[in-house]
């Protein structure tokens, strides 16, 4: 799956989630304060961060997310689109 999405300085991350099955049980990828890519699971209201890494952003610029789950194999990969 994919997304553009914009950050904004105030409110939380920018994410796709997939699998999800009812709150608190999901899978995740995106972007969060203070500039973080993210990839994780939400499993019974419990965040587990399966990997992440510095990313700087700007709130005034649009950024493709492209999310992808398979089997028990993750990909999440960002990318600026511009203004």
């Amino acid at each position: 799956m994919s997304a553009h999405v914009k950050l904004n300085s105030v409110y939380g991350p920018a994410r796709l989630t997939a699998r999800n099955s009812g709150a608190g049980y999901f899978y995740a990828c995106g972007l969060d304060h203070p500039g973080t890519l993210f990839l994780g699971k939400e499993y019974g209201g419990t965040w587990y961060t399966f990997d992440s890494a510095p990313y700087s952003y700007q709130t005034t610029v649009w950024y493709h997310i492209d999310f992808s789950v398979y089997g028990n194999s993750q990909t999440c990969t960002v990318t600026e689109t511009g203004t």
